[in-house]
């Protein structure tokens, strides 16, 4: 079982029931911008350079809502209310930190589970097998954390680890999916759930009081909805024989930070007007993103994936937003991609029909393409807080594979032209020639050294 390569052999996907439209998000935003103008007198001078400022951002947002190309989101409804604008309501649209803190810890574990109840579900085995859980979050937190609920509420045995990786954002999904398929790689026996869940609705920036007018903190607002995603990692062996789920193989991934980057994208907890969720994105960032991108991209392809033509290989990638997917596009375009926007039409899918949900988004991505491609290599991309880019590459397992690394799958160094295999002939030869110099080695003796 040792030589049988680390798959992905399932996913789930779970959002929360109630739908926020893009006129729903359109009317909070006018609801929001009315209550604090309504508070203010538009004829002190003060008042009315704020009230004017509320105004312009209002319109910005609604735009950039307009132009995101998302129709709709998912998000929990607190408070016994009908609509995601009647919580809002409810708080003078400044509801305090640890209210935020407080749903989160109720809705989130609820939305992990369905996602994880799923991903067993597709993959059919034993649950008893399961022995780590490798969890992701960013919008909140709780001791013990999303792993632990989810090995109380499965009832998984008591010899089962938990492995939280939180707070690394957009790219959470990926993190997940990289220590899970590390630790399957070293232990024969491990079976993993690779899960990652947000709940972001509640975590709206508004224009109430003295709150900060600055444009990068009403992004989110715009781009985040709610959900919970979970792969089953492991060998194929462990399946049930109900899984219909096309398994593929985790290879290399990889990381890169892009330097002088970590105002660009940032969560905390600001102190302004009291504790409060700031997420901040900035203009700077699809500049970065971009040429970053435009210069490494065949690199970190080569890395995880040999010498694979990117015409060959299925794409999943995070959607950040409309113009990265653009971007993405364009580029692989670029580097011979036939029909490249039907290749990123998950990506487009998955942010129009549920806004960018943050680490939950490239397992929802991933997942579909496992499921619809019919090319046998995957090129999987995420990127985040830092501004971290996190990638790597997959191949479709069929029956009776080994490990990539065990059946003469070329490395990253092979691809390279680095011509390892070599070394140790090189060696050999220069040791045998100075034997016969140095001791007086005859020809048969370097004969039989090598």
């Amino acid at each position: 079982m040792a030589d049988e390569p680390v798959c992905i052999m399932s996913t789930g996907q779970a959002v929360p029931d109630s739908v926020f439209t893009l006129a729903d998000f359109i009317q909070l935003q006018e609801s929001a911008k009315n209550f604090a103008i309504g508070k203010l007198n538009k004829n002190k001078k003060e008042d009315a350079a704020r009230i004017a400022d509320i105004e312009n951002n209002f319109e910005w947002v609604s735009k950039c809502a307009k132009n995101s190309a998302i129709d709709k989101r998912h998000g929990v409804v607190p408070d016994g209310g009908k609509r995601l604008e009647d919580f809002y309501h409810k708080h003078d649209y400044c509801p305090p930190y640890t209210l935020r803190a407080k749903l989160w810890r109720q809705y989130c574990p609820q939305l992990a589970m369905s996602a994880v109840r799923e991903a067993l579900a597709g993959w059919g085995g034993d649950k008893n097998k399961i022995t780590h859980v490798v969890s992701h979050s960013t919008t909140g937190w709780d001791v013990p954390g999303l792993s632990h609920h989810v090995m109380y509420n499965l009832e998984l045995p008591t010899s089962a680890r938990a492995v939280p990786v939180n707070f690394v954002g957009c790219q959470g999904g990926t993190s997940v999916m990289f220590v899970a398929a590390t630790i399957a790689k070293q232990d024969p026996d491990a079976v993993i759930l690779a899960l990652a869940a947000e709940i972001q609705s509640p975590l709206g920036r508004m224009y109430n009081d003295n709150i900060s007018l600055e444009k990068s903190i009403y992004m989110p607002n715009v781009l985040f909805g709610d959900a919970a995603g979970c792969a089953v990692i492991g060998r194929p062996s462990t399946r049930g024989k109900k899984c219909t789920f096309p398994a593929f193989e985790y290879l290399k991934m990889g990381a890169h930070y892009i330097p002088d980057t970590r105002h660009v994208l940032t969560i905390a907890v600001s102190e302004e007007m009291g504790l409060y969720y700031e997420n901040s994105i900035k203009k700077e960032l699809p500049v970065k993103l971009n040429s970053t991108l435009a210069e490494m991209f065949r690199k970190w392809q080569r890395k995880v994936l040999g010498d694979v033509k990117p015409n060959d290989c299925a794409y999943a990638v995070h959607p950040g937003g409309k113009k990265l997917l653009q971007n993405f596009e364009g580029l692989i375009g670029d580097h011979g991609v036939q029909n490249p926007q039907n290749e990123l039409k998950n990506s487009y899918k998955n942010l129009r029909e549920y806004g960018n949900l943050a680490s939950a988004a490239i397992i929802f991505i991933l997942g579909d393409v496992c499921r619809e491609t019919q090319k046998d290599s995957i090129y999987f991309m995420a990127m985040g807080p830092g501004v971290c880019l996190e990638y790597g590459g997959m191949r479709r397992y069929k029956d009776g594979m080994k490990r990539a690394d065990l059946a003469g799958a070329p490395s990253a160094g092979a691809a390279q032209g680095e011509g390892g295999g070599m070394v140790p002939i090189l060696v050999a030869i220069i040791a045998a020639l100075v034997g016969f110099i140095v001791m007086g080695f005859t020809l048969q003796d370097i004969i039989n050294a090598l």
